[in-house]
């Protein structure tokens, strides 16, 4: 047991992180000189049974295990608990000191991938405002060290409420499992959501097919085309497009989901401190803060809805807008039980059963098939303009996207909804898949009603919800619904504000 680490003094990585980083930069190596290593053994494929060669990359290998020991022996760790401040001291010709201000930390992960795993070390990941790639990685850290630093950092930042000492080591043996994701749920979102890159493909097949199709129809009659249209390449490009369709989701969804989140587990320690687990080469443990959360997003389609299960995503504060990603937690396949158990634990209560529903105007529709409807009159002057041989092929085609465009957008106002609870407000929105956006009324820091000028006749407006995490709108509905909903918001917001004054 490692229990008397003093983070205040300076601290090197475990030595076996010099293999680590060794294998990194080699890995780093490979993918620059690669491609021109790769065309010259093509060209020259007897050098690839040279023993030159093979001598060659292994002098390489052994220069860049050099390099990454003598990495090992510059580089140090400590921490300033009086400035509190993180301080990384590294570089073997060119000295750097890297001072990161602990309230500049926006998030520490400890991570572990395939090569940590086989050495048994860990990483921790220090991300910060202002930059788009982690700032600080310790990447070879054995399981105490690493989870004994986080928290260190988080009891000095005061994100953790524990009696933590700084030579105690800190790891709770013990904790309780609030829900975990199973993989075969994980499996089943990756495998019917996320169908917009699909869609994508399926409409430039079926532009494709009205191209092959109209150039029998308008060139050569209709008697030519039922003579010479094979049914048999149509069946075959429709068999191939539709296969297409179910892959490129799943592949997407495969890796975003079951490979990021495999094994996700979120557990409570004896101190109540919420811990996140999760992933199949890159394991990651997380502090779960619920009070950073901001807006919940759950999403589920028709699929879904038959297995109970959704897609929830959480943002968190949005400190830097480099930081969108980082500041998003996935939850792809949580039930419909877990789901609760999650709504219990951001707001120590369920959303409740008692809300107000309210639809938007039909305006909703007219308005953004209007706009549909003067880009495709755009288009077709454009085709007549251009291709005016081909003038008929691409108005039928502009026709025939247009009726699949409205009808999108019919479903879309369909299921545009605004509901109204106490503590929350709920955009519910899609055509396939359906998003619920929650608004915790208490993450809201400013409220704007607007009006565009087609609105003012109808008396119709839009509301703007601002959380630190971003904007959400709703448009389209009764005027005085969104003066009367921003009105009462605004009374929340100062109400808060005089209790916690």
């Amino acid at each position: 047991m490692n229990q008397q680490i003093d983070f205040t003094q300076p601290q090197r990585l475990n030595f076996f992180g010099v293999f680590v980083s060794g294998i990194k930069f080699f890995l780093r190596f490979i993918r620059a000189f690669g491609i021109a290593f790769l065309f010259i053994l093509i060209k020259n494929s007897s050098m690839f049974f040279s023993g030159w060669f093979w001598l060659g990359l292994l002098g390489i290998f052994v220069l860049i295990m050099l390099f990454a020991y003598l990495n090992y022996l510059n580089f140090w760790y400590y921490i300033d608990p009086v400035n509190k401040e993180f301080i990384i001291k590294r570089g073997i010709l060119n000295k750097e000191r890297v001072v990161i201000k602990f309230d500049k930390i926006l998030q520490i992960n400890i991570v572990q991938n395939v090569i940590q795993q086989a050495l048994d070390l860990y990483s921790v990941e220090v991300e910060s405002s202002g930059s788009k790639e982690t700032e600080i990685d310790l990447f070879a850290l054995d399981e105490e060290t690493a989870q004994s630093l986080k928290n260190y950092i988080l009891v000095l930042k005061g994100d953790l409420n524990t009696d933590f000492q700084q030579n105690e080591s800190y790891i709770e043996d013990q904790q309780e499992l609030l829900f975990e994701l199973k993989a075969k749920d994980i499996f089943v979102v990756s495998l019917f959501s996320n169908y917009r890159q699909g869609m994508l493909l399926f409409f430039a097949f079926l532009i494709t097919i009205f191209n092959q199709v109209s150039e029998y129809l308008f060139q050569d009659g209709l008697l030519a085309f039922f003579e010479d249209f094979s049914v048999t390449l149509l069946l075959s490009q429709i068999a191939i497009i539709l296969f297409v369709i179910l892959l490129v989701p799943i592949l997407i969804n495969l890796v975003r989901y079951f490979i990021t989140y495999y094994n996700f587990q979120m557990n409570r320690s004896k101190k109540g401190v919420l811990n996140m687990h999760y992933g199949l080469f890159n394991l990651k443990d997380l502090i779960f803060n619920r009070d950073k959360v901001q807006l919940i997003t759950s999403t589920q389609n028709w699929v879904l809805k038959k297995f109970k299960l959704s897609i929830v995503t959480l943002q968190q504060v949005l400190t830097d807008e480099q930081k969108v990603e980082s500041s998003l937690i996935h939850l792809p396949g949580i039930t419909d039980s877990d789901k609760t158990i999650l709504y219990g634990i951001l707001f120590d209560r369920n959303l409740g059963t008692k809300f107000q529903t309210h639809l938007p105007s039909i305006r909703l529709f007219v308005s953004r098939t209007i706009k549909v409807f003067l880009v495709f009159i755009a288009l077709a002057a454009i085709g007549f303009i251009a291709f005016r041989a081909n003038f008929m092929e691409i108005a039928c085609a502009c026709g025939f996207l247009f009726l699949l465009v409205s009808l999108y957008n019919f479903l879309f106002y369909r299921n545009y909804k605004l509901l109204q609870y106490d503590d929350f407000i709920i955009r519910k929105a899609g055509v396939w898949d359906i998003k619920e956006t929650i608004v915790p009324i208490k993450s809201v820091n400013a409220v704007s009603v607007s009006q565009t000028f087609w609105q003012v006749r109808r008396k119709l407006g839009n509301v703007g919800l601002s959380t630190s995490s971003g904007v959400i709108d709703f448009v389209f509905f009764d005027l005085n619904l969104m003066n009367s909903l921003a009105n009462e918001i605004l009374y929340r917001i100062e109400k808060e504000s005089f209790k916690t004054a």
